[in-house]
């Protein structure tokens, strides 16, 4: 296997996750950057312990707490890195009155009570649309599920600009990927995508880019760019739409 594909997947796995996986050496942003393309391979990874877990406790739990089961086994493999950036930016939006009071809200460590409550919807959204879905479909839903929200990631960064004039976690990926880093992580993922659920698979995949991608003109229009808690927005909301129209779809 190429090496420099296996140093991406390992950059881009310990950034997305908290499970530790060899050592961390010293990189670029532009090699931080191209890692992003390895975004949709990790949660691909993450998609096949959520189906062995989901082999598992389905034998053991009754539909409604295995999917609570499964979702919090998703966040605790990821750090709620990314929920963290979905509660910063519906702070922002709700609290700030132009673009400069909305970053300073969002760089803000602390969560407001809008965030607490759109975490709370976000989750109860996740689970309930996991146990809505078929059995016959469900495996390859969690499958599917954290790469088209990492692949949401990818495309906002790929097509941004970082909003802030100073450094910050997302700046290295708005500005080190790019077009190319784009076409590797949706090559990757529409591939399994159509394997498993056909046309439709791919439908639910234009679905979640359309989204993100309208999701990224908002951004542009009202920040002049994107951050990385606009990127853990993207993610978030990628997966939370992908349970919802499998579940319409499939």
């Amino acid at each position: 296997m190429n090496r420099n594909f296996l140093r991406q997947f390992a950059t881009a796995w310990r950034f997305l996750t908290v499970i530790p996986v060899g050592r961390e050496g010293e990189q670029t942003a532009e090699e931080m950057g191209r890692a992003m393309a390895m975004f949709p391979a990790v949660g691909f990874l993450l998609g096949g312990i959520l189906l062995s877990l989901h082999l598992i406790l389905m034998r053991i739990f009754p539909p409604s707490l295995e999917g609570l089961l499964l979702i919090t086994a998703l966040v605790v493999m990821t750090g709620a890195f990314h929920l963290d950036g979905f509660a910063d930016v519906l702070d922002g939006f709700a609290g700030g009155r132009d673009r400069a009071s909305v970053l300073v809200i969002m760089r803000d460590s602390r969560i407001g009570a809008i965030g607490v409550v759109g975490l709370v919807l976000l989750l109860t959204v996740k689970v309930f649309a996991l146990i809505e879905n078929p059995e016959t479909v469900k495996g390859g839903l969690l499958f599917c599920m954290p790469a088209a929200g990492r692949l949401a990631m990818l495309q906002q960064a790929a097509f941004s600009s970082y909003a802030r004039k100073e450094e910050g976690t997302g700046k290295v990926f708005a500005d080190g990927a790019g077009q190319r880093e784009f076409r590797t992580g949706l090559l990757i993922t529409a591939i399994p995508f159509f394997l498993l659920f056909g046309i439709r698979g791919l439908l639910l995949l234009l679905l979640v880019l359309l989204a993100t991608e309208g999701g990224r003109r908002f951004f542009e229009k009202r920040l002049g760019g994107v951050t990385g808690d606009t990127q853990g927005f993207a993610g978030e909301v990628g997966e939370a739409l992908f349970l919802l129209c499998g579940a319409v779809l499939l």
